[in-house]
């Protein structure tokens, strides 16, 4: 803690966290924060992104990492961010509601002056393109470091050796894990708006500027009449609440479900096309860049070795039945390494034999049946040590909310440990297998008791 003088010249403690402070801090100094604004009673009318809410928007009602449908976002006038036609309405009466407000907010406050921005949303492709960039470049500069370009001659080979080089080095590939990491940013959800231009991960500034300005409840307020909810952790922005009643019972009557249905695509809708689409463009991009010739040693006419050139046979490829099968195997095994799951025999056939339906080659009906075996997996794969991220994904599952962090443990689903435990016994009833069960439950003598 860091005692500070308040604009009554009176002593208090802030928390001294920040991203560029140790982990030890920042572990006791984050939780100072909360505690300090609860006596307020502020964060009733907060959202935690930071903690709790880090996959809003990411995900669906049904635990399916999402993006926006790109169609249907407009630059919304005369507010000018990017948003959702039924967002946009409620982001213009807010704007003309505050600048009634600020005129009895002095000078002095931090909200008196707001400008809303989004502009650093981009689109799905937009938002990963360079992560791809730099992933496919780094494999092709170790193949070409290595030698071993050498032994890359046709797309099955490519492929092969970039599924080891991917699972070797523990990076994730598909687009529904990437949403839910660090490399999607939040901006892309559509959800989450800035009222001014701050820098994130100073707990002590944002104290001091934001939760000691006497208007910051009024900005919440103000928020919460129009659907929205300022972010506890970064109070410059403020998220949009689906499930506030201002969409609920509008004109249109919108839900949870219809939402997402209407105005987001699931990542595994699309993640097939665009495997085969990355994987082919840097093959293509390969092949014109790799050595065309090997030096090789042979046997002479007086059986001494001498050198020759050979030629390497690679031919740039487009789409073909024998190309799905092979990027469906790549998909395959980057399902397991991202999820640290590991498929049956029989479920892996069941994906491959899935690729031929109704006579005709489907690789988008495989690698659905592929998602859902590993969405059923994850569903049971309650684990202790788990990150933040997945200890929320797996709240989903549970049909709880929010993660708990637990000393020696980790981060656990839910709010809160009791909220854990009755939950995980509700997803061990009857209607499980004998299976799934037993392993529910010694998931909960592995990690439940050894809880303080």
């Amino acid at each position: 803690m860091k005692t500070i003088l308040n604009k009554y010249q009176t002593k208090i403690q802030v928390p001294d966290a920040s991203n560029f402070k140790s982990s030890v801090t920042n572990f006791k100094e984050r939780k100072t924060l909360d505690e300090l604004v609860d006596e307020e009673g502020l964060f009733d009318e907060t959202a935690d992104i930071r903690v709790q809410r880090y996959l809003y928007g990411r995900i669906d009602y049904d635990n399916n990492s999402v993006y926006p449908n790109a169609s249907k976002v407009l630059l919304g006038s005369p507010s000018y961010v990017f948003g959702f036609d039924f967002t946009q309405a409620l982001i213009n009466k807010f704007n003309e509601d505050w600048t009634q407000l600020a005129e009895s907010v002095p000078t002095d406050s931090i909200y008196k002056t707001i400008q809303l921005s989004n502009k650093d949303y981009r689109d799905i492709d937009e938002a990963f393109r360079s992560y791809y960039h730099d992933l496919f470049s780094q494999y092709q500069t170790m193949l070409f470091i290595t030698g071993r370009e050498t032994h890359i001659t046709d797309f099955d080979s490519y492929v092969t050796n970039f599924t080891q080089y991917c699972v070797d080095a523990h990076v994730s590939f598909t687009r529904k894990s990437l949403i839910k990491s660090n490399h999607y940013k939040t901006d892309n959800t559509l959800l989450v708006y800035n009222l001014q231009e701050k820098k994130h991960g100073n707990d002590e500034e944002t104290f001091q500027e934001f939760y000691m300005d006497s208007h910051i409840l009024l900005m919440a307020e103000a928020l919460l009449q129009h659907g929205f909810v300022l972010d506890r952790h970064a109070p410059w922005r403020f998220i949009i609440n689906l499930k506030a009643p201002q969409f609920a019972d509008g004109p249109e009557g919108k839900t949870l479900k219809t939402i997402f249905d209407d105005y987001y695509f699931r990542a595994y809708e699309t993640e097939a096309s665009h495997a085969v689409e990355l994987l082919t463009t840097y093959y293509n991009n390969f092949v014109a860049t790799a050595r065309k010739k090997i030096i090789k040693e042979v046997v002479g006419p007086h059986k001494t070795l001498i050198p020759v050139q050979c030629k390497i046979e690679r031919k740039q490829v487009l789409s073909s039945d024998h190309l799905k099968l092979t990027v469906l195997k790549f998909l395959l095994q980057m399902r397991q390494s991202e999820e640290e799951i590991k498929l049956l025999s029989t479920e892996r056939q069941a994906v491959i034999q899935g690729l031929a339906t109704q006579k005709k080659i489907s690789l988008q009906a495989a690698y659905e049946k592929l998602h859902f075996f590993i969405k059923n997996k994850i569903r049971l794969d309650i684990k202790s040590n788990m990150s933040r991220p997945d200890a929320l994904y797996a709240a989903n599952h549970l049909g709880c909310n929010g993660a708990t962090w637990v000393k020696n443990v980790g981060w656990i689903p839910c709010k809160s440990r009791e909220a854990f435990q009755s939950n995980l016994e509700a997803a061990v009833l009857p209607d499980r297998s004998a299976a799934e069960t037993l392993k529910m439950q010694l998931f909960k003598e592995s990690v439940l008791d050894s809880i303080p």
